[in-house]
């Protein structure tokens, strides 16, 4: 595998003190190496697993579903197409859970009502721009800004919530994704086909020709055979909300392209938010508030 993690830096005013290898400028390669440990520790040596894989000793299983401290919300997007917003702000609250111990759900609403300019709320988006606008000004709590599962009106609120320093792509590499993983859970492209709409349990069996990435999932964990995913279909869907496909594939991107569109929020932080500050034309036309 090539020597590089991570591509796609942006945005990161300190990348901690937890490099061992070189990192190329930020405007121009972006590239981290395998070194960039996120700032904690790996999830194997944590909960007691010892053995390891790979090149850069790699846990043999990782479920972030079994961190005691950690509660992954399983989220319902119901008849709304904003999976890329789901996958992007339970990533962000999971990070932020991981590092503090203090559980918190961001508000899909905030982002599906206020992010006009660069997605597309109900139909379609994705993840790096979801963050990029988390970056810009920070998204509210859920109970703040509640979930109502269709685009609306953009709220005037200031409240509690979280903002982040930056984001990083995965390098498409099965290693590079399960290094990643095993620090944090990632936010995901996929291409969801058929398969999904009647899956119970088990590994799911995804066919070779996957075809375009139309759906954006969170990846929380991966064993010797398959990647562990959560949708935010409810926990109806799956296994409680959650999904297995096959690691391996013949195709360069992964089941279900998996690896070519994997991405990590960065250093998030509490703040205080006001929703106006991303531009909300319709609302503000129709009201005319100052």
């Amino acid at each position: 595998m090539a020597n590089v993690l991570l591509s796609g830096l942006r945005g990161a005013k300190q990348l901690g003190q937890n490099f061992r290898s070189a990192c190329r400028s930020l405007s121009s390669g972006q590239l981290v190496e395998p070194g960039y440990v996120f700032g904690r520790k790996c999830f194997g040596p944590d909960y007691g697993v010892t053995t390891s894989v790979g090149q850069y000793g790699l846990p043999k299983s990782v479920d972030w579903r079994k961190v005691p401290w950690l509660k992954i919300p399983v989220k319902d997007q119901r008849g709304c197409g904003n999976c890329y917003i789901q996958a992007s702000l339970v990533g962000i609250g999971s990070l932020h859970s991981i590092i503090t111990g203090i559980n918190v759900e961001l508000s899909s609403q905030h982002v599906l009502d206020a992010n006009t300019i660069t997605n597309s709320g109900c139909m379609g988006g994705t993840i790096p721009k979801v963050f990029d606008f988390v970056m810009r000004g920070g998204v509210v709590l859920e109970s703040a800004y509640p979930y109502t599962g269709k685009r609306g009106f953009c709220q005037d609120i200031k409240a509690k919530g979280l903002t982040i320093e930056g984001w990083a792509q995965v390098a498409p590499a099965e290693e590079a994704l399960m290094y990643a993983v095993a620090h944090q859970p990632v936010a995901v492209g996929v291409a969801a086909g058929t398969e999904f709409e009647n899956y119970q349990y088990g590994v799911m069996n995804v066919p070779v020709d996957h075809g375009i990435l139309n759906h954006a999932m969170l990846l929380i964990g991966y064993n010797a055979t398959s990647w562990l995913l959560l949708n935010s279909w409810s926990e109806a869907w799956g296994i409680k909300g959650a999904c297995r496909i096959l690691r391996k594939s013949p195709n360069s991107d992964g089941s279900i392209g998996i690896l070519s569109r994997a991405y990590l929020p960065l250093n998030p932080s509490f703040t205080t938010v006001r929703t106006r500050t991303e531009s909300c034309p319709c609302y503000w036309s129709r009201t005319k508030s100052p």
